[in-house]
């Protein structure tokens, strides 16, 4: 019976710098949109790029779908940088 051990790290990613009027004009990454573009609110989304617009637009952290693994799970936080855990057995 092995402890699981979990690492978080949070890291400035250089392409959140992008101001969020940019990000929501970029029909890339986001599935759904509410109106006027504005991308809607959930706790994941298929990409970085989508994820931080969600984060920091709802203020919560949102899971990045594509970068998250078995044993990691990649968030965007409200502030630009995003959040690595990762589980050790």
């Amino acid at each position: 019976m092995g402890l699981a051990r979990v690492f978080t790290a949070t890291v400035l990613v250089g392409a959140l710098v992008v101001p969020l009027a940019q990000r929501v004009d970029s029909p890339v990454g986001f599935a759904a949109a509410a109106p006027g573009g504005v991308p809607a609110d959930g706790v994941s989304a298929a990409d970085g790029g989508a994820a931080a617009a969600v984060a920091r637009l709802y203020g919560h952290a949102v899971v990045v779908d594509s970068s998250t693994t078995e044993t990691s799970q990649v968030e965007a936080l409200p502030d630009g940088t995003m959040r690595l855990t990762e589980i050790v057995s």
